[in-house]
């Protein structure tokens, strides 16, 4: 060991010896703590950003069976709807098809009996 080393040695010893141990104790021991108190400090926030993050993907589940309920229903309202029109346009061919025979009884008058004996000849 060099003189200048062992001397800087031996005033940092007076240093502590003048101002006491505890400096040098709670100096020590911010350098032993303070990183692991960082790190708890900013686990913390990790952990509160990840329990945000699962909150997230979780209210999107809910979402996602949502639209698929809601999918489910819009397809069933599809169908009715179908069914629907079908006995519309079955009762609407049914009432086409009623009008049209009506229509043809009336040009032939069947059933009135003074004219069903002078039946006019149509084309």
């Amino acid at each position: 060991m060099s003189p200048n080393e062992a001397a800087s040695i031996a005033a940092m010893v007076a240093i502590i010896k003048e101002i006491g141990t505890w400096p040098a104790i709670v100096v020590l021991a911010m350098f032993l703590l303070a990183p692991w108190l960082v790190m708890l400090w900013v686990s913390r926030g990790v952990e509160k950003r990840h329990a945000q993050a699962v909150k997230m993907y979780e209210d999107n589940v809910i979402l996602v069976q949502q639209h698929a309920t809601l999918a489910k229903d819009y397809a069933r309202s599809v169908d009715r709807w179908e069914k629907i029109t079908e006995t519309v346009l079955s009762v609407v061919s049914l009432n086409t098809q009623a009008q049209t025979r009506l229509v043809e009884t009336i040009r032939n008058n069947e059933f009135c009996p003074e004219l069903r004996h002078q039946k006019p000849v149509r084309s």
